[in-house]
């Protein structure tokens, strides 16, 4: 165990430099209430956002499982990146950026020529957000892939993620490009693209998402779960919070009861088992 033991302290030990990030929101730190029932938190708790910020330590830090996650995903991308150079569409990557209307700062993945680009006006540019995932957990891979009677779909978090840098440069990309590996290579049909674009309806924007489903047949839809404005309103919310120090309540729950257990499992939420 000489080797994994030299690993495992070099990956948990944190020697390296701290310093306090400017004070702003990350994407992946974003949420919004489905703007269907008005009630759904898709996203993360406001709580766990406000324990973050004010540097309240964790209950559960990151593991030595968690830094080989972290590991993969970091190699897959750096392995994207130079196929999509190699490919000649790569045009940036690790590009940082900010949307002050969000309070928000961040990195986006990958910049690259889409179909329609323009080399003299700079146009038709493509983000791609690169996600790995586990293959061989059934219930991820269903979700992710489709089978014959699910379509896929893609994780709400990162849908969320990737319209906020959609809107952030929407006068400058044409869509997102929310692509994911499956970091065990059990097979290239278990990666999976989805396409984002905004959708404008009603005075706000939604992500619009095409894909293919388990026969190859192209589908769309659009989620409107996911608002502009939801996902503003809440880190307006999370900021007044912030500025109060009054602690958010609880949204989510560590178990269900057996009459929640029984209600999620009729409405499909849940598996029997």
């Amino acid at each position: 165990m000489y080797l994994t033991n030299i690993l495992t302290k070099h990956l948990t030990s944190h020697n390296g430099l701290k310093t306090d990030r400017f004070p702003a929101f990350h994407p992946s730190s974003a949420s919004c209430v489905d703007a269907e029932d008005k009630e759904t938190v898709i996203g993360t708790c406001l709580r766990q956002q406000f324990y973050k910020f004010k540097k309240y330590p964790e209950s559960n830090p990151s593991t030595i499982y968690s830094q080989w996650i972290f590991a993969a995903g970091n190699n897959w991308e750096d392995y994207l990146t130079e196929q999509l150079k190699q490919s000649g569409v790569w045009l940036a990557n690790s590009v940082k950026f900010a949307n002050n209307d969000l309070f928000v700062s961040g990195e986006i993945d990958i910049l690259i020529k889409g179909p329609n680009f323009n080399e003299e006006t700079g146009s038709g540019k493509i983000i791609v957000e690169n996600k790995t995932y586990n293959a061989s957990i059934y219930v991820v891979k269903k979700e992710i892939c489709g089978n014959a009677s699910q379509k896929p779909k893609p994780k709400d978090l990162n849908v969320i993620q990737s319209f906020i840098y959609l809107c952030t440069f929407d006068d400058q990309v044409d869509g997102v490009i929310l692509y994911y590996i499956d970091r065990l290579c059990s097979g290239p049909e278990n990666n999976k693209e989805f396409y984002i674009t905004i959708h404008n309806e009603d005075n706000d924007f939604y992500p619009h998402i095409t894909s293919t489903d388990y026969y190859g047949n192209t589908f769309s839809y659009v989620d409107k779960r996911i608002s502009y404005s939801g996902i503003k309103n809440r880190f307006t919310s999370l900021i007044s919070y912030l500025k109060s120090n009054e602690l958010p309540s609880p949204e989510f729950q560590h178990k269900y009861t057996a009459e929640q257990i029984e209600s999620k499992y009729k409405l499909g939420l849940i598996a029997k088992t």
